[in-house]
């Protein structure tokens, strides 16, 4: 078809095309084409999660993975203090924060943005020997009110004692409520997590849940949880995420079991707080067949099962104990409430490993079409439209991970380096080929090089893709010589006068030119 027939498209058809783009960035390209199909286009008002890691390091660009278009991104940030970065969970899927402290005063950080807000000094009893800095978490709320907290254990003969100690900052406080608690006989080691609700702060403490009172005078309160089947027996881990959904409260455990070949068997429940009768109610699988769950570190939420269709009742989750985990399951898992059952999603990418990673939701925000033409220009000048919001513009470019060199054994003799090409473009994004032919005959040696990248984020899985190829009826043997990238090119999309696509995170957006 002749490109200037892609916009006479038939409405219908580009309904039905705009309808199918579950993804932001395929979405943004789709509106940028041309006037018609940006017209067409539906607003949507919600997309698929991304992950992204969660480094304590500052020098590191931020990046992303979209699980279902198998695609991934990186933005450099805008200048931030230099210091170690302490994540924090936000009430809102689509912000992410985290905190420095230097010399006993916090400091909020939006690292979309740059934005940083001075926090009151931290009690001194919080930071006397360092430790509970170390084993900070922490939530901002949306009413402002942000919540630290960190757990020490100590081992005393047969049982282990748990430190709880927690700072409370809410809006027109001119320093924090300190908050500290002692657990008692707690079986073993665990992950405890905490959130703020009603004035309250609740902490996962083994199979229940205790009420930590703010107020002194206040007793604290455990609230009880029916003893179910899947926590009796020996597991090895245990993972416990708290979140919010539908004005519900909700506690998602994991549990991991560990055998003697070093397989690994998971089991999940989850769990609705019953306010009227203080007590946890585990929730049927079949009850949240109408969300998804994504559990992360430190953001956890639920979406709306329209957004992904046929994933309704699946809580997808980051597994990374490196010390109790074959190297091939770090990675995403999706577990399926309503017949327990686990599937193995993707590797991490390569320098995610034992990293912890969170969740975002982008969100998407067409900027108005604006005519610019050479006499217009010439007639008004050359005027600097100011931007109002956002005020931030950050450049994201595609991220092509691994990128690596292959040779490619037992070629077809008369195969050419287009064929090659044409084979290996169907599993990613191919940068050259070469088949390898002998100096003096010139004919080939029945070996070729390819320089490719997929969509696959991690290299063994990229590797694994490629394996039991077939060119005209020759079995092809990969091998990798080398991992490396090409020289970065930012990725543009196509636009149409005076169009811009942008991409909103929170108060923020990327700008593709």
């Amino acid at each position: 078809m002749e490109q200037s027939r892609w916009p006479d498209l038939p409405q219908d058809v580009l309904h039905d095309i705009s309808s199918r783009l579950r993804d932001a960035v395929d979405f943004l390209r789709f509106s940028a084409v041309c006037r018609p199909w940006r017209d067409s286009s539906k607003p949507i008002h919600s997309f698929p999660p991304w992950l992204l890691p969660t480094p304590e390091e500052d020098s590191i660009p931020l990046r992303f993975r979209c699980l279902f278009s198998k695609s991934s991104y990186r933005a450099l940030l805008p200048i931030a203090e230099s210091g170690r970065r302490i994540w924090l969970s936000t009430h809102d899927a689509t912000t992410i924060r985290y905190l420095t402290v230097e010399h006993q005063r916090p400091s909020l950080h939006d690292p979309l943005t740059g934005a940083v807000t001075r926090l009151p000094l931290l009690p001194h009893k919080c930071c006397v020997d360092g430790r509970w800095e170390e084993n900070l978490h922490g939530a901002v709320y949306a009413d402002g009110t942000t919540l630290l907290y960190g757990v020490s254990t100590v081992f005393e003969d047969t049982k282990t004692i748990a430190s709880f100690t927690a700072v409370l900052l809410q809006p027109g406080d001119a320093e924090w409520t300190l908050v500290e608690t002692i657990f008692e006989n707690t079986n073993r080691s665990r992950e405890y997590c905490a959130t703020y609700r009603n004035g309250r702060i609740l902490v996962t403490v083994e199979s229940s849940v205790w009420q930590i009172s703010t107020q002194r005078g206040v007793d604290n309160m455990g609230i009880p949880l029916q003893r179910l089947p899947t926590m009796c027996g020996n597991y090895l881990e245990q993972y416990s995420y708290l979140l919010e959904s539908r004005g519900e409260l909700l506690w998602a455990t994991i549990h991991v079991r560990t055998y003697y070949n070093d397989s690994r068997r998971f089991s999940m429940w989850v769990c609705a707080l019953d306010g009227d009768k203080r007590q946890w109610v585990r929730k049927d699988g079949y009850s949240l067949a109408d969300r998804v769950l994504f559990l992360g570190s430190p953001n956890s939420f639920a979406i709306d099962a329209s957004v992904l269709v046929g994933h309704g009742g699946s809580v997808y989750f980051v597994y990374t104990n490196s010390k109790a985990a074959p190297y091939k399951q770090y990675g995403v898992f999706r577990y399926n409430l309503v017949n327990d059952e686990v599937k193995f999603i993707e590797r991490l990418p390569q320098g995610w490993d034992c990293e912890k990673c969170t969740w975002l939701i982008p969100e998407t925000i067409m900027a108005p079409v604006q005519e610019i033409n050479r006499s217009s220009l010439e007639a008004r000048g050359v005027k600097r439209q100011e931007i109002m919001c956002p005020t931030h513009v950050i450049h994201v470019e595609r991220y092509y991970e691994p990128c690596f060199k292959v040779l490619v054994y037992n070629l077809p003799l008369p195969v050419k380096s287009s064929q090659l090409r044409l084979l290996f473009g169907k599993h990613g994004k191919v940068f050259s080929t070469e088949v390898i032919c002998d100096k003096k005959t010139k004919r080939s040696r029945c070996i070729g090089h390819v320089t490719i990248s997929t969509s696959h984020a991690h290299l063994e899985d990229a590797l694994d893709a490629l394996s039991g190829l077939v060119l005209e009826g020759c079995n092809l043997h990969i091998n990798m010589v080398k991992e490396g990238r090409p020289q970065q090119q930012r990725k543009k999309l196509p636009s149409f006068i005076g169009a811009a696509a942008q991409l909103h995170i929170g108060p923020f957006s990327w700008l593709w030119l």
